[in-house]
């Protein structure tokens, strides 16, 4: 696994309640996943209709990736989601959170950007992530 070390500067608001870090620093020469924008398209190109049921199979996928790709949730260096008629009291928060927990073990807190937007480029798309993470080894693909 990469050493990855999130920084929070105690003289600055302390982000870890809202399960996010201000900055990630990962040390060593290490194998960098960014994942492309993932929607919640299944592979018969059908868009579950709630938030929620997108934001799993969006996280699922992004697992998916991620292991075929020699990494892990514990690897992510940074997520980032743009989210359509977003809300103060959207659930994306509590999900993100449930992604990065692991055997009921919440894995740690990458930074994160939750950016509001109009509309994704596919219609009936609620939401869209993509991660970057730090894989462990050289060269797998």
């Amino acid at each position: 696994m990469s050493k990855i070390t999130f920084v929070n500067p105690p003289t600055l608001f302390d982000p870890t309640g809202h399960n996010y870090s201000h900055a990630s620093v990962t040390d060593s020469p290490k194998r960098i996943i960014h994942t492309a924008g993932q929607v919640a398209i299944d592979q018969n190109g059908q868009i579950p209709s709630t938030f929620e049921a997108q934001a799993r199979l969006i996280f699922s996928n992004i697992k998916i990736i991620l292991a075929e790709a020699g990494a892990s949730v514990k690897d992510i260096t940074m997520i980032t989601g743009f989210v359509v008629d977003y809300s103060s009291n959207t659930v994306v928060f509590e999900l993100i959170k449930e992604f990065l927990t692991i055997s009921g073990i919440e894995v740690h807190k990458p930074p994160q950007a939750v950016i509001p937007v109009t509309e994704l480029a596919i219609p009936g798309c609620k939401l869209e992530i993509l991660v970057v993470a730090a894989a462990p080894g050289g060269p797998r693909l």
